[in-house]
């Protein structure tokens, strides 16, 4: 059976945890309807109410999931269906198809428009409308707008944010381990963060990720084909982004608006740049360590080959990539101008780039602040919440 989800539910994680069977049909709107967070709870804030207000210009958007008959009394508890929630049958427009389904709304009596929801609440309704990529008017305007509780009570935010956790994604590879191989390891790693054998495991755990769904591939396609220089480059450049935001443990969100953690980044310039700018590989470069003019531009080679590559499949404003050879490049050089033309050697940014990863490797083991940062990365790998109660490495600073 069919059931509309427009609240916590919509996060996948967090209904597949109550509601294993649930499977993603598609997303859509209620016409008439509003999205309200003012049904009383137990807890003492508002929970979401899919509205109605009768008026045709009103829309809640929503998710629709398919769920096993047999769930759905296990569903209704969960709800709390007949205590404080009823439901219904609705129409939900999905693009050019509509759907009925059930879904549960606040029976009148338990409304209250004073409430507003906690903040954690809040949190995984907007995260469920971005996993499903609502649209963005709607999350900016009917669900970021809403201002939420902080919720004092740390028990209780502690076992909301693990029910959303707990063992949904564990069999996961991550490319040589698993999701609950990391989550066993981090709780050694948050009672010591001096470098140990726990530690050492973790890199080599990342280092086996990083060759087997990169550098290997690409080792592959240069040996065996012809023409792949835009190929070779084009994964570089994506895995040099994600080494420079491993390095600063910098999380991207495209929807990073207002007050947001520190170490969440909307726009890759300024990571990317950085990174070519103070990563000993592109000394000589990009920068000159006696602040002497560099003969190349980090934002050139932003704009020109990162972004031109990933979103135009093409380099611009001069930048030619070539195999590297004794005659083109005698000294191994990473870059060469030649004349207006700028030469990247697609065979030596690749040893560079091993080369820098082995070095951070070895930076891991003396930086308290680096291994904070790599944590920090691990747990976004494997989607888990921030925790800056228990694990220091999400304390915002």
């Amino acid at each position: 059976m069919k059931i509309f989800a427009y609240g916590s539910n919509m996060y996948s994680k967090r209904l597949r945890n109550k509601i294993s069977s649930a499977i993603f049909v598609n997303k859509g709107s209620l016409r008439e309807h509003k999205i309200a967070f003012h049904k009383k709870s137990k807890d003492g804030s508002g929970k979401a109410d899919c509205y109605y207000t009768g008026n045709n210009q009103d829309k809640i958007c929503g998710i629709i999931f398919e769920i096993d008959p047999n769930d759905k009394g296990v569903l209704d508890k969960y709800e709390g269906l007949g205590k404080g929630y009823d439901e219904k049958e609705v129409t939900v427009n999905c693009g050019d198809k509509t759907y009925k389904a059930q879904t549960y709304y606040a029976n009148s009596s338990y409304i209250d428009k004073e409430l507003r929801p906690y903040d954690w609440y809040l949190e995984f309704v907007i995260k469920g409308a971005e996993e499903y990529c609502l649209p963005l008017p709607y999350i900016e305007s009917e669900l970021k707008r809403i201002d939420a509780i902080v919720d004092s009570n740390e028990e209780r935010k502690k076992m909301e944010y693990a029910i959303s956790d707990r063992a949904s994604n564990d069999d996961m590879n991550m490319g040589s381990f698993t999701v609950h191989d990391w989550k066993s390891l981090r709780k050694s790693l948050k009672d010591n963060t001096d470098y140990n054998s726990d530690w050492e495991q973790a890199i080599k755990w990342f280092n086996k990720r990083l060759n087997q769904r990169y550098l290997n591939p690409i080792k592959e396609i240069s040996r065996k084909i012809d023409g792949v220089g835009f190929t070779i480059a084009s994964m570089l450049c994506v895995l040099i982004e994600h080494l420079a935001a491993v390095r600063e443990g910098k999380i991207h969100n495209y929807l990073k608006r207002g007050e947001n953690p520190k170490y969440e980044y909307r726009q890759s310039d300024k990571v990317y740049r950085k990174f070519l700018g103070e990563a000993r590989i592109f000394k000589g470069y990009f920068f000159a360590e006696d602040g002497s003019p560099a003969p190349f531009c980090a934002d050139d080679f932003y704009k020109n080959v990162r972004c031109a590559l990933l979103h135009e499949a093409c380099t611009k404003n001069n930048w030619r990539i070539n195999v590297s050879n004794f005659y083109s490049n005698p000294k191994n050089n990473l870059f060469i101008r030649d004349s207006q033309i700028k030469h990247i050697y697609r065979d030596v940014l690749l040893g560079k780039t091993i080369e820098y990863i082995n070095s951070y490797f070895e930076e891991l083991k003396e930086s308290y602040d680096l291994r904070l940062n790599f944590a920090r990365k691990m747990d976004n790998l494997c989607e888990l919440t921030p925790d800056p109660q228990n694990y220091e490495w999400w304390v915002d600073n």
